[in-house]
């Protein structure tokens, strides 16, 4: 246990170290302090969830922060006199249902939702090759999370500044402080690992805007990778608004190629679109059966669909559950009382543009079209297949920066200001 108290000191003080030290985390109009608290929240953040879900909610066999942890620990202590197998395990080369006897003991490795990769898989196998480290302290786990988290929202904070004519403080804010952002993409679950893998890969397009270069081949490359291994949908939601901006970017662009662009994606749906109703579909029925199962209080109504027409009038159903219902809980506890008063706040703000409009520059309008494009086709992907409530909650969490860059981008501040006075 030494080792792990030692490598949690060491990679506490490297990542301090790393923020005071690299150009990446400089900002010409921001203190680095800043950038200090940003992490900081990070990994308090993280450090409050684990304790809730430790000490009021304790109950770790239904628990996400500690389901792939401890599938972790059973094939670490499992292999410990098998090292090869151990890192062929990490690296995927090889598959645990191919060996006997190791099936009994993990209950996460195993999914039917896969597509390209197992999303539970990649989570066991970071916290596997933490383990090294950690030696089953999970206070490293919770600390190499909340990095991943803070360069997540650094790639976001790098990507929005790159078109926006707001203050850099005010993008930090929606970068990093939005509360749900905080609590549920900060800690050891899939959001942080989501989050970190879309900010490398906007951190990439905002270099590759500047300049191209390796470097900004190398982030788009690994953040597409990363996002495949473990939420698909998050990069197919993305990358329609990513083309279109790289194509709009470009002074020399014929309005041609723009049309040839929205006739090529939008055959591309029409021949695909059974492949990808069923698969929402299927994801939906998954998401029932868990209902008839754990019978949790937040299940909400959804309509089932199995072909375009249905999917297309379930879309009202799904934005409703995703955008207003959290606002209004199917039951009241210490979180969906904190996530009300968040929704309430910002189904506030959305009147805001209208009544204080802002004359916004191309590089805004650019940011406001990528934001809105991948906020319709994530929130009806996500509000299309999860009929739990707290579970919606979590995964719009890396949605919400999208969302208060759109408003806050559409508002005009001083027309605010002089209204009040």
């Amino acid at each position: 246990m030494l080792i792990a108290y030692i490598s949690f000191l060491i990679f506490l003080f490297l990542s301090f170290y790393w923020i005071s030290k690299d150009e990446s985390f400089r900002v010409e109009d921001c203190s680095k302090k800043l950038f200090f608290l940003g992490f900081g929240l990070k990994l308090l953040s993280a450090i409050a969830l684990w304790i809730v879900y430790t000490y009021i909610y304790s109950d770790r066999s239904n628990t996400d922060i500690y389901k792939f942890f401890g599938d972790a620990a059973y094939i670490f202590e499992a292999t410990k006199d098998k090292l090869i197998l151990r890192y062929k395990l990490i690296f995927g080369l090889e598959d645990l249902s191919s060996i006997t006897g190791f099936q009994q003991g993990v209950n996460f490795w195993h999914s039917e939702t896969e597509v390209f990769f197992n999303d539970n898989r990649t989570m066991i196998r970071v916290h596997l090759l933490l383990y090294h480290f950690s030696q089953g302290f999970y206070l490293l786990h919770i600390l190499f999370f909340a990095f991943l988290s803070f360069i997540g929202s650094m790639g976001l904070f790098k990507f929005f500044k790159s078109f926006s004519s707001l203050s850099s403080k005010l993008l930090f804010a929606i970068s990093f402080l939005p509360p749900s952002l905080l609590f549920w993409s900060s800690a050891p679950l899939k959001e942080s690992y989501l989050l970190f893998s879309l900010g490398l890969l906007l951190y990439g397009v905002s270099i590759w805007l500047k300049r191209i270069s390796t470097k900004a081949f190398f982030f788009i490359g690994l953040g597409i990778f990363l996002l495949l291994t473990i939420k698909l949908y998050i990069l197919f939601s993305l990358l329609p608004g990513l083309i279109l901006i790289l194509l709009l970017r470009n002074k020399t662009l014929k309005i041609k190629l723009l049309i040839a662009f929205s006739l090529i994606l939008t055959s591309l749906f029409f021949i695909f679109q059974e492949e990808l109703i069923n698969a929402l579909a299927n994801k939906q029925l998954k998401f029932k059966e868990l209902i008839i199962q754990t019978k949790p209080k937040s299940a909400i109504p959804l309509n089932s669909f199995s072909n375009l027409t249905e999917f297309i009038l379930v879309q009202p159903q799904a934005f409703f559950n995703v955008f207003i219902k959290p606002a209004w809980p199917t039951h009241w506890n210490m979180f969906t009382i904190i996530a009300a008063i968040e929704h309430l706040v910002y189904i506030a703000i959305l009147s805001l543009p209208f009544l204080f409009k802002r004359k916004t520059s191309p590089g805004d309008q650019l940011l406001v079209l990528y934001s809105i494009s991948f906020l319709i086709i994530a929130t009806s992907i996500i509000g299309s297949t999860t009929p739990i409530l707290g579970a919606i909650v979590r995964y719009k969490s890396p949605l919400i920066p999208f969302y208060l860059i759109t408003i806050f981008t559409l508002i005009d501040f001083s027309k605010l200001t002089k209204s009040h006075q």
